[in-house]
């Protein structure tokens, strides 16, 4: 499963250095750490096929991603339970977590407990709309916070900045410029757009709600679409029953 996507079937990934100051990231981090989550206990201990059921229970419908972006016709790809790797594909290193989501260098030595990652877009080639939903489940609602101050600061390290996606399989390599980190509604945010990409812009959105975490990116030539963070609040809205 390919993540990032870019426009014309060309595989994805941002621009300018920006310096953060510790005050700026002080409150983003703090935004994330708190606002962006939902205080909870400590889940009981559960089998892995309860907390696998879990997280499948909470990804949003093709019918809500479709709503969400705007679109009428995406549908349900091929869905999978666990991280992927584009690490080598990512330079500079530091905007893997902005350019992908769901990766497995991300989420090693979290504690994470299961994943549910699936794929919706058109069921055509040249499609006009592209989103990935990452579930991940955490033992404790502590977990999911010290997970969000990590992607606060990531977000950050890639903000403002050129980065560049390395091609697969024939396809070229694109270049991606970044926008600001954003906390909207207690949602995580970063847009990237395609250099040459006719508008073709991928949005990151990320939040916590008790023990989850909801790992989105969504991708089309309309940027006004906060998607990724309608999906990701979405998600926690499940998780917390509102």
């Amino acid at each position: 499963m390919t993540h990032h996507v870019g426009r014309k079937g060309q595989k994805v990934t941002m621009r300018k250095p920006l310096t953060v100051s510790m005050a700026t990231l002080a409150a983003v981090t703090v935004a994330a750490g708190c606002s962006a989550t939902v205080q909870g206990n400590a889940v009981p201990q559960a089998g892995a096929a309860q907390v696998s059921a879990q997280v499948d229970g909470l990804v949003l419908s093709a019918a809500e991603v479709n709503k969400a972006m705007g679109a009428t016709d995406m549908e349900f790809g091929t869905g999978r339970d666990s991280f992927v790797d584009n690490s080598d594909q990512t330079s500079p290193h530091q905007c893997l977590e902005v350019s992908n989501m769901g990766q497995d260098k991300v989420y090693a030595d979290t504690g994470w407990l299961a994943v549910r990652i699936q794929g919706v877009r058109e069921p055509v080639d040249h499609f006009q709309h592209l989103a990935h939903q990452a579930v991940v489940s955490f033992p404790h609602a502590s977990d999911a916070d010290a997970f969000m101050v990590s992607a606060a600061r990531a977000f950050l390290g890639c903000a403002n900045q050129r980065y560049t996606y390395r091609g697969e399989n024939g396809d070229p390599d694109t270049v991606w410029d970044s926008g600001q980190v954003a906390n909207t509604d207690g949602v995580l945010a970063i847009s990237a757009t395609q250099e040459g990409g006719d508008g073709w812009t991928c949005q990151r959105g990320l939040t916590a709600a008790r023990n989850i975490v909801a790992d989105i990116m969504t991708c089309s030539s309309n940027p006004a679409h906060s998607a990724a963070v309608t999906i990701a609040r979405g998600i926690a809205d499940k998780v917390t029953g509102q």
